[in-house]
């Protein structure tokens, strides 16, 4: 017997954990009967994305033929729009894949079958009894409900990462749920490895359920957040000096808010959390035309400098001056990086252009071709400065009239 046909089944598994491609992992278990067992527990033990519902069933289908397999699976993700099955269809297709050993279950169908899903879990864990399960994350893109609330809360003890959405608004898609937000605050705490929050609240003043969730989250290494923006101008207005307790975690922030938007979202999270390592800015429908609503954006800006790394994009227009966007987003403590990509390559100046403005202690390298109807003399005097250590060549393109090929590099040698 060939010496590869020998080697024991665990080792196979192990080696098979390392082959990167579901596609290789595949061809390893037509090379010989003894592959194919390790190669197929490689494959189930990987992240598992399901884009649609014939690739659903094809799933199920091979689960009912080996249900131990069931057991090997612990990320699956339910990518794709929910098509009609029966409750008991259902808890059957559950009750193959929802195992002991499932650590994260997420993706548009979940959401989309929202209450019944979340019961089927429960009688699944109930019916299990004495199984400890490894649960890290149940994916939700919904208003919270009371039903999501009590399953996620038979995984206290594992649980990391938690999505969740309040509104006093109902329509179509949602129901008035801001009743859950006084159970929530109570229990929470009890998640002792929450590490990951997304939590959006979307009806007047809800800083203040927002701060009472909050408080109670003393392990938070990412948050991501978003209120109503009929809220006050000024945290004084819901909170006495010192109310708000700080966290001392060091942590990520998303603000899901277009800058200058709701700045008290802003003062609010910078004041609990002093440590911020990194804040990006997640703008709901896609980057937000610079100079628009920026009202309040120089008071944003004012509360960044505390921030060591911070994230915003805009799109940009013709008639935005490369000066003006540089003098409006340039403090004593940020570096701006403009990045102007056309569009259409062969088009002139008139598409769409994204800013990406972000924050360097250090160092940052970036390459860039700008449209020649912008002057290279203001250019030059936009990029080229002393102060912070930029060197600027700018090269004409070889055929000319087809603009300039800007190569910036910063670093700051003080540092």
């Amino acid at each position: 017997m060939p010496r590869w046909t020998s080697i024991p089944v665990e080792v196979l598994t192990r080696i098979f954990q390392f082959i990167p491609s579901a596609k290789q992992l595949g061809a390893c278990r037509l090379v010989h009967k003894t592959w194919n067992n390790p190669a197929e527990s490689a494959m189930l033990g990987r992240k598992i994305t399901l884009h649609n519902h014939t690739a659903f069933h094809r799933l199920i289908e091979h689960l009912e033929s080996k249900p131990a397999k069931g057991r090997l699976i612990k990320y699956l993700n339910l990518d794709f729009d929910y098509i009609y099955m029966d409750r008991l269809t259902l808890k059957h297709a559950f009750e193959l894949f929802f195992t002991p050993n499932l650590q994260v279950l997420k993706g548009e169908m979940l959401s989309q079958i929202s209450d019944v899903g979340c019961e089927i879990i429960q009688e699944i864990v109930i019916k299990s009894k004495q199984d400890l399960f490894k649960l890290r994350y149940l994916g939700n893109t919904r208003p919270t409900t009371d039903t999501y609330w009590r399953t996620v809360s038979l995984f206290k003890q594992t649980l990391q990462r938690l999505d969740l959405q309040f509104t006093d608004c109902e329509d179509m898609a949602s129901q008035d749920n801001r009743h859950l937000t006084h159970t929530v605050a109570l229990e929470i705490g009890g998640f002792k490895h929450l590490h990951h929050l997304d939590l959006q609240i979307f009806y007047d003043d809800s800083i203040v359920d927002m701060d009472r969730i909050l408080a109670n989250c003393n392990s938070l290494r990412h948050l991501r957040v978003a209120i109503s923006m009929n809220h006050s101008e000024s945290l004084s207005d819901y909170f006495q000096v010192n109310q708000i307790r700080k966290m001392d975690n060091t942590m990520s922030l998303v603000l899901y808010t277009d800058p200058g938007e709701t700045p008290i979202l802003l003062e609010y999270c910078t004041t609990k959390y002093p440590h911020i390592e990194r804040i990006v800015y997640e703008s709901p429908d896609g980057p937000p035309g610079f100079a628009e609503d920026l009202e309040d954006f120089s008071r944003e800006l004012e509360i960044l400098n505390s921030v060591p790394h911070y994230e915003m994009e805009f799109s940009l227009h013709p008639e935005n001056s490369i000066e003006d966007i540089r003098s409006t987003l340039k403090t004593d403590k940020n570096d701006v990086v403009i990045d102007i990509l056309d569009q259409d390559s062969s088009t002139t100046v008139n598409g769409a252009k994204e800013l990406e403005m972000f924050r360097s202690t250090l160092y940052y390298e970036m390459k860039s071709q700008v449209q020649s109807a912008f002057s290279m003399d203001d250019i030059r005097e936009t990029f080229k400065a002393e102060e912070n250590n930029v060197e600027a060549d700018i090269l004409e393109d070889q055929v000319p009239g087809q603009g300039y090929y800007i190569d910036l590099k910063h670093h700051n040698e003080t540092s």
